[in-house]
């Protein structure tokens, strides 16, 4: 980066920021998701290609940074982690699990306590995110009986789409570095332009 104290705007956030201790210019927070985000995506094309697998697993702490910047959740530090992070506005208690374009599979621990599930479904073709929100409930109903006393249990998106979940959609803007809401709408015709 260039020794010129020029900041980028943009009508949301300062892309750009003045960091005291290191005493040079930074990426704010969502601009290094974003950064990190098709970062990524090559890593997940050049896994594709050379016959690795779908995906490689995405990063903990990169999807849970991603909850915490858009939805205000907090760290849970401190305690045994039955789940990942809190909303502190109302206290839940958050459980994050993340896929890569709708097929991906991951475990959890059936006997978590938490309040609500967010799956992250990062859709690599049109460089958004599929957040869909569960129920502890929700969840709960679909691990079998026999299976509540596992240590680990693998699920994935499909098991859960049988039931209703509330979906919120975010699209990776690469110019202006910034992660945006996106209506149905606006996802649904942004589709019909790009096939």
């Amino acid at each position: 980066m260039e020794n010129v104290r020029l900041q980028e705007e943009t009508p949301r956030l300062t892309v750009v920021i003045w960091h005291e201790i290191s005493g040079e210019y930074k990426l704010n927070k969502q601009a290094e998701l974003v950064e990190y985000y098709f970062k990524y995506r090559e890593l997940v094309e050049l896994h594709r290609r050379l016959k690795f697998g779908d995906a490689p697993r995405t990063s903990e702490g990169f999807t849970e940074s991603i909850c915490r910047e858009l939805f205000g959740f907090v760290e849970v530090k401190g305690i045994k982690r039955e789940y990942d992070l809190r909303c502190p506005k109302n206290d839940w208690k958050i459980e994050v699990k993340a896929t890569v374009d709708h097929g991906g599979a991951t475990t959890i621990n059936p006997k978590s306590k938490f309040d609500f599930l967010y799956w992250l479904t990062f859709r690599l073709d049109y460089n958004c995110l599929w957040v869909k929100i569960y129920s502890y409930e929700v969840v709960q109903s679909m691990v079998p009986i026999e299976k509540k006393k596992a240590k680990r249990l693998n699920i994935s998106l499909g098991q859960l789409e049988k039931n209703e979940g509330q979906i919120q959609l975010f699209k990776f803007d690469k110019d202006t570095k910034t992660i945006k809401n996106q209506t149905l709408k606006e996802h649904l015709e942004e589709i019909k332009c790009i096939k």
